[in-house]
């Protein structure tokens, strides 16, 4: 069982699947929220407004801030370096995978869907 600690660092893991250019005019395509399922077992999303990250959530709570942001065209990377880390990948115009990793609970992995 992962905790809520866990969870939440493994929630802001990067993605690594490119995508093609088509997909994603610009970095504010990006923005609303993307949502899924960490590890098939735990609830979470990524707000992203402006191209910028302004939330993520896992089981409902964001347990660290967000202490830096950077999104491109084919990919969002947030985190704090310290706690986590997590990058994004577009796979299409509404879906993207995101792979996390914490120094606390290891790696983990969710398919989003663009709300």
């Amino acid at each position: 069982m992962i905790s809520f600690h866990a969870a939440a660092i493994a929630l802001p893991l990067a993605l690594f699947t490119v995508a093609p250019a088509s997909h994603a005019a610009s970095n504010n395509s990006w923005d609303g929220t993307w949502s899924g399922m960490l590890n098939k077992t735990e609830p979470v999303s990524v707000t992203i407004s402006g191209g910028k990250v302004v939330a993520y959530a896992i089981r409902g709570g964001s347990p660290f801030g967000i202490g830096y942001s950077n999104v491109t065209v084919h990919t969002v990377s947030f985190g704090d370096h310290q706690n986590y880390d997590v990058k994004i990948t577009r796979t299409s115009a509404k879906t993207a995978v995101g792979v996390a990793h914490s120094s606390m609970v290891g790696d983990g992995s969710a398919p989003l869907t663009k709300e």
